[in-house]
């Protein structure tokens, strides 16, 4: 059986060492790789930066920009508030 789509959560890249995040990482690449689509869910930026193609920005449940991964992080980059605050989804 073929996976043609997977989920994943920043999560599953934080909460291990690095040679665990390597794998989750290596396992991506080999789903892509499938022609699989993958939906990151994240507020790592840096981590979205290096894995995406593209990216959504969502905003309170509607969606605020869709297109090349790093066009959209730069625009959250630049719109996001300074200082701590809290994340959405409770993560």
């Amino acid at each position: 059986m073929m996976v043609e789509f997977a989920e994943l959560g920043e999560e599953a890249l934080t909460v291990g060492d690095e040679r665990f995040q390597q794998k989750c990482l290596a396992r991506m690449d080999e789903y892509r790789r499938l022609g699989c689509t993958i939906v990151f869910v994240t507020h790592a930026l840096g981590i979205a930066r290096q894995i995406c193609d593209r990216a959504a920005w969502l905003e309170e449940g509607r969606v605020r920009q869709v297109g090349p991964a790093a066009a959209v992080i730069d625009a959250y980059a630049a719109w996001q508030p300074a200082g701590p605050g809290p994340v959405a989804g409770g993560g």
